[in-house]
């Protein structure tokens, strides 16, 4: 039986979402893309990897980027707007009363 610690594990977990993250930003940054739902799904996860990892700037610019993009359906472009409005109130400065 092998058991890990979660410290030990904690490098390889953050370098995989380091990785993931550079797969997808050069994935979408690519001119011609192909259009499938899955786009839609790893856009959604790669959000939410940013949220995480606090790179709301970077989750925005391809949100943004890709819900110009043509070929999506109203309805997957209409859950990428949804999903930047959702980051973009995240990266408001909170008010100090």
């Amino acid at each position: 039986m092998v058991v890990l610690s979660p410290c030990s594990n904690h490098n390889k977990i953050e370098k995989d979402y380091e990785h993931a993250m550079e797969l997808i930003e050069k994935y979408f940054k690519q001119k011609e893309v192909y259009i499938f739902d899955e786009n839609i799904e790893m856009l959604l996860l790669y959000a939410d990897i940013c949220a995480e990892h606090n790179a709301l700037k970077k989750a925005q610019s391809i949100l943004k980027q890709e819900i110009k993009r043509k070929g999506y359906s109203d309805t997957k472009r209409k859950q990428l707007q949804i999903r930047l409005t959702a980051i973009r109130e995240l990266s408001k400065e909170p008010k100090i009363v």
